[in-house]
């Protein structure tokens, strides 16, 4: 359950700009040499290597898409990523590039919701 805080049985707002600023910060740009096996994802998971942080981008990416909370540039750009790198990396390892992609377009969405 997200926040620690809680009662038992409550639930935290999702909001998806929290969620990009945690996704920014709070997970490592580290990409290992090798592939993580099982047992080294589960004891490191605020890797942004790992496609499950992919997912929680193209989440939050998504939802504020659908809250029009983003221009039709920004909406583009975020719809052309989710579409190139979630296609490559249903075969493929997160390389730097993706990584720095994704952060680069993360800090663009951010930007835009503090005007």
């Amino acid at each position: 359950m997200r926040g620690e805080n809680l009662e038992r049985g409550q639930k935290a707002e999702y909001n998806p700009v929290v969620e990009l600023k945690k996704l920014l910060h709070d997970h490592s740009n580290e990409v290992p040499e090798q592939e993580l096996t099982n047992k080294q994802k589960d004891a490191s998971p605020n890797m942004k290597v790992r496609k499950n942080w992919f997912e929680s981008v193209f989440l939050a990416f998504g939802d504020l898409a659908e809250e029009s909370k983003l221009s039709d540039e920004l909406k583009m750009a975020t719809r052309e990523f989710m579409d190139k790198c979630g296609k490559r990396l249903k075969n493929e390892l997160t390389t730097r590039e993706d990584i720095e992609e994704a952060d680069k377009l993360i800090k663009m969405v951010l930007d835009s919701q503090n005007k």
